[in-house]
């Protein structure tokens, strides 16, 4: 499942339209760095396999795609949000 999510990722990622673009590099990625930042995050990422895989996914499609465009900015933007 996390290989296609991941490949989901990187069409979205790789489009020209903004509001296509958008759902992985904004939403998707904002409401996984949201679960883990919360002061369950522990309990939520050991019970949850999911969640994880999600942000690793969202991690590998940014790195593929990013090479391609010559820049990648989901990680550090996850850097930068979580403590």
């Amino acid at each position: 499942a996390s290989e296609g999510f991941e490949r989901l990722c990187s069409t979205l990622l790789a489009s020209n339209e903004p509001d296509l673009y958008a759902l992985p590099a904004e939403h998707w990625l904002q409401a996984v760095l949201s679960l883990v930042h919360r002061e369950q995050a522990v309990v939520i990422t050991r019970r949850s396999a999911g969640l994880p895989y999600a942000l690793c996914a969202l991690m590998r499609a940014d790195l593929k795609v990013g090479r391609r465009a010559g820049s990648s900015a989901l990680l550090a933007r996850s850097m930068d949000y979580l403590p």
